[in-house]
């Protein structure tokens, strides 16, 4: 297991903290891409592909009306 020891107590550390939680998502999401592209090739995506601006479109819009109503 890794543990990352990081200072919260000055703006660098919330920085260092933000660099490595970056670090570790892109590094995941590149895996997840590769295996993806390699395991199940284009052809899944092609024919199992959905658009993700209507998906984004109804979470802002469903966030804004909890928002405004709560």
């Amino acid at each position: 297991m890794l543990v990352c020891i990081i200072s919260l107590t000055s703006p660098g550390g919330y920085v260092g903290a933000t660099l490595v939680h970056t670090a570790a998502m892109l590094l995941v999401t590149g895996v997840i891409a590769l295996v993806v592209y390699y395991k199940l090739g284009l052809a899944l995506l092609r024919h199992a592909w959905f658009n993700l601006e209507w998906v984004w479109s109804l979470a802002l819009i469903l966030a804004g009306a909890t928002a405004l109503f709560v």
